[in-house]
């Protein structure tokens, strides 16, 4: 009887550890992180190549301006925010979550075209690819604008 009681302790708390949010080490951040700081700094240089190489081969965005597939659609879109001069100041996310291989994030953006401030919302999915995190699905649309204070 004990032996029956240990072994279903033993599989409830297995159950339980497997269940659990993954916890990540500080050198390790949630991979949002690391795919926001490179797509920030990769839209600000201006380096559309950069900021395309986050996106899966076979990534789709939807945005205002419409739908773009793979990376030569994607890298339009990039090209075109850039050619206007915008300047990406903020990308805040709201939520992150990741479970192994996949993880999405959902949270706003502000980007500034000479003075006026452009406010937007998104969510991205991403998965690891080839021990990398990959955009597969973007959805960037316009949350209305402002101007610069």
């Amino acid at each position: 009887m004990r032996s029956l009681i240990a072994s279903l302790l033993l599989i409830f708390s297995l159950n339980m550890s497997a269940q659990q949010p993954e916890t990540r080490s500080l050198s390790s951040p949630e991979p949002g992180l690391q795919v926001r700081q490179e797509f920030r700094r990769a839209y600000n240089a201006k380096d559309v190549d950069a900021v395309v190489a986050l996106y899966a081969d076979d990534a789709t965005l939807v945005s205002d301006g419409g739908t773009f597939k793979g990376r030569d659609g994607i890298r339009k879109w990039v090209k075109a925010g850039v050619d206007q001069g915008s300047r990406l100041e903020a990308i805040e996310p709201s939520v992150e979550k990741s479970s192994g291989t996949l993880a999405y994030e959902t949270g706003r953006t502000r980007r500034l075209v000479g003075s006026v401030v452009h406010l937007g919302q998104y969510l991205i999915v991403m998965e690891k690819i080839g021990g990398r995190w990959k955009i597969v699905q973007h959805f960037s649309l316009s949350a209305g604008e402002t101007d610069r204070e």
